[in-house]
């Protein structure tokens, strides 16, 4: 384990108020393996994602009010709805939205589905949406790793997922 893996294994001890062993930190490759032990450590099984729910809806909410949400119908993709390049638009969406946003940048709108933009936005809010003391769900535990992920690395939200390796994917030694 490098520096950089033992620092974020040391955030999400301090984030969730948990102590990972040696032993159990050592089996740690992926982002998924990472939310499985600490939703051990904190008992936490249930898996829906009702944050997502919300926060989705709080999208196409936000998008309905900004005259966006008819094209979402029509397609998976963000880039459907929104034009990147055209700021008017993804400023009234985001005025309405409250939420930060993550920048996306051209490597990821072509192919950005409206889950893993929900998810980089739940991350990029994890500490306003999620409550430490009160995590119910292990969907949850992914998003504040994730966000914790970012923060400590400078990854790109977008790269979080859970199958992501720490060091093949992400690049953390």
């Amino acid at each position: 384990m490098g520096l950089d893996s033992a620092e974020l294994l040391m955030d999400v001890e301090r984030y969730f108020n948990i102590q990972i062993p040696g032993r159990e930190s050592e089996n740690i490759f992926t982002i998924q393996n990472m939310v499985d032990v600490v939703a051990t450590h904190l008992q936490v099984t249930y898996d829906r994602a009702l944050l997502r729910n919300k926060v989705f809806e709080s999208i196409m909410h936000a998008l309905a009010k900004s005259g966006r949400m008819g094209q979402w119908v029509m397609s998976d993709t963000l880039s459907s709805c929104i034009d990147l390049y055209h700021k008017e638009q993804w400023n009234t969406f985001q005025e309405y939205l409250i939420l930060s946003v993550p920048c996306i940048g051209e490597r990821y709108w072509g192919k950005l589905t409206w889950g893993a933009f929900t998810d980089a936005v739940c991350m990029a809010n994890y500490e306003e949406l999620i409550e430490r003391e009160r995590i119910s769900s292990r969907y949850e535990i992914y998003i504040a790793i994730g966000g914790l992920t970012v923060n400590k690395t400078g990854v790109a939200y977008y790269e979080i997922a859970p199958e992501k390796s720490f060091t093949d994917d992400l690049g953390i030694d």
